[in-house]
Formats: C-alpha cells, structure tokens, sequence
C-alpha cells in the first residue's frame, strides 16, 4: 500500500488518480481548496474511509500548506502529485493581457508545486517517494501560438522549476517527474 498526496483532486485529472489509487488499496490525502465543488469527490471518500482522507489546501497559500504538512508532519508519503491549476484569465495573448490573470496563473501553476514540494519533501524523502508534476505540452518553448499565453507560460515555468528541483533531489534518489 502506497501513501498518495494529491492537489486539485476534486475533478477531472486530479479525482480520476484519486479514483485510481483508491482502487489500488492505496491511502490517499485529496487536496482541494475549500471553494472547490467537491460533491463527487466528497460521495467517493463517504464510500472509501478506510482509503481516503479529504483535506482542504489552497495551494498558493503559504499558510494552509504549512498547516497540513504540519498535520502530516508524521506521515511518510510515496507519490507527491501536483495536480491542481488553472487555465487562466479570458484575455491572455501577447497583446491582450489580463496582468492579474498572468500573475494568479503563474502563483498557482508554477509557484504552488515548488512550494508544496519542498513542504513535503520531509515526506516524500521519508518514504523514499517520488514527485510528480503535471504539465502540459502547451509549455513547450517550441510552439509558436499565443493563444492562452499566460497558461502557457505557467506551464513553461514550472517544467523549469520541476527540472531544477529534480537535478537538486537526484542525488538523494528522490525521483522528480514531470507528465502532461
């Protein structure tokens, strides 16, 4: 039985691994922030206790992080999975900015995971874990299109910082993956 962290668990992406996991027998803390709409989510952990704690986490708030990783400060966990993000404000091409928009998409899609990574990296090293990030090929340098550009952008930073802290952990065997 693995132990599993994951963010933005309450759809999509995010709550199809914590269905996964689940099904494997594996403990799952399911992140999400306390304005989520988390009825599905919520009707899957009341029919899995044993298998599933929810927990509420904003991932760009320094606070609440601190606050569950005190709260698993014992728990060793094995898969860090940073899933939770945002697609980004309405108008966001080179020439038409939503500058607030930019600035929240880049604070919760390429901020966050470094942060909630070294919040539980005690954990994951504890287990000998793993981290795992979830991109997009929209952060690849190589595209030339500037539509959802403020997405695309947070997805080209956190590759690098994913990469950065990966070239960091190697040494200690801690495994750093980036998917899309």
């Amino acid at each position: 039985m693995a132990v599993v962290l994951i963010t933005g668990a309450n759809r999509g992406i995010g709550l199809a691994l914590v269905k996964a996991y689940v099904g494997r027998r594996d403990r799952v803390f399911a992140c999400v922030r306390r304005t989520s709409d988390r009825t599905e989510l919520d009707a899957f952990a009341a029919s899995q206790p044993k298998w599933i704690e929810v927990i509420e986490m904003d991932v760009s708030d320094p606070g609440e992080i601190g606050r569950v990783r005190r709260r698993l400060e014992a728990e060793p966990i094995d898969v860090l999975i940073n899933n939770a993000g945002i697609g980004g404000p309405e108008r966001q091409t080179a020439t038409d900015m939503d500058y607030e928009g930019l600035a929240e998409a880049l604070a919760i899609n390429s901020i966050a995971p470094l942060m909630i990574a070294n919040a539980f990296l005690p954990n994951v090293k504890a287990a000998k874990g793993k981290i795992i990030t979830l991109s997009s090929q929209m952060g690849s340098m190589q595209s030339a299109s500037s539509d959802s550009l403020a997405y695309r952008v947070s997805k080209a930073a956190v590759n690098r910082l994913m990469r950065g802290l990966a070239a960091e952990l190697k040494p200690q065997g801690i495994p750093v993956l980036i998917v899309h």
